[in-house]
């Protein structure tokens, strides 16, 4: 089912100013295994056009099958927007999982406790793998962190993919972060990072028992803009890295 990844090589220097300047890559060079939930992507069910709620009767977008449109009037109104990250939903196969606050709310309250009923990991279902509940919100989850190889970048390990790539298993730990509120709710967890696709990845992904509020998740806020070539790319999967031009995509930085 897992697959180790690749170690990603040395960064590059490149001559700037008769000095060498370090390209410092992102946390998300760790490319992660091919986990089962590694392409899940929690999604509110909702229309993707700016300014339109409607969340009953709504049509997928047939081609990457991610977001919806309450009509094919809005999905025409939106396509330049979602134009270029459609293609990049599409490369990748997401696999969406529709939510409305209300669903969620009623089985992961505000500040209430979490716990599995069935004694099985929460995120990947399995059965016999020793089990633990997180500190950060309760829940059940595979306790197998301890059997992770240093450098090998894989993410089989739910507890620790849980507590190294979402928002809830940081909370707390940034010190903007308040610590009396559910990670939802917190503005620390929110602004924690500089890149808004980045916050949404750790907030969205298969790794979260439950999903940021609707009204945390702007419309076309997944995708990253490579400052090279302005492709759309998914840093939290593909990996990115930071330099002179910005945030850019691994292609573009030679990694």
């Amino acid at each position: 089912l897992f697959s180790h990844a690749t170690r990603p090589k040395t960064p590059k220097q490149t001559r700037t100013g008769g000095r060498c300047e370090h390209f410092s890559l992102s946390i998300y060079i760790e490319m992660a295994s091919q986990a089962e939930h590694h392409n899940v992507f929690w999604y509110p069910n909702r229309c993707e056009l700016e300014g339109c709620n409607k969340s009953e009767k709504l049509l997928r977008c047939t081609r990457c099958q991610m977001v919806h449109y309450c009509g094919k009037d809005h999905q025409r109104k939106d396509f330049a927007s979602h134009k270029e990250e459609c293609r990049t939903f599409e490369r990748l196969e997401l696999h969406p999982q529709f939510y409305t606050d209300q669903e969620m709310l009623a089985k992961f309250p505000l500040n209430g406790s979490g716990g599995s009923s069935t004694r099985s990991c929460d995120i990947c279902t399995s059965k016999s793998n020793p089990l633990m509940e997180t500190e950060c919100c309760g829940n059940v989850l595979c306790d197998t962190a301890g059997r992770y190889q240093m450098m090998s970048y894989s993410r089989e390990f739910c507890s620790r993919s849980h507590s190294r790539y979402t928002l809830c298993g940081h909370h707390g730990v940034e010190p903007e972060c308040d610590e009396s509120v559910d990670w939802r709710d917190c503005s620390g967890c929110l602004e924690s990072h500089s890149d808004l696709a980045d916050t949404m990845w750790r907030g969205l992904n298969g790794y979260n028992f439950c999903p940021l509020l609707e009204k945390s998740v702007p419309r076309h806020s997944l995708c990253s803009t490579c400052g090279k070539c302005n492709k759309k790319f998914l840093s939290g999967l593909e990996g990115s890295s930071h330099g002179r031009d910005g945030l850019s995509c691994l292609s573009c930085s030679g990694y």
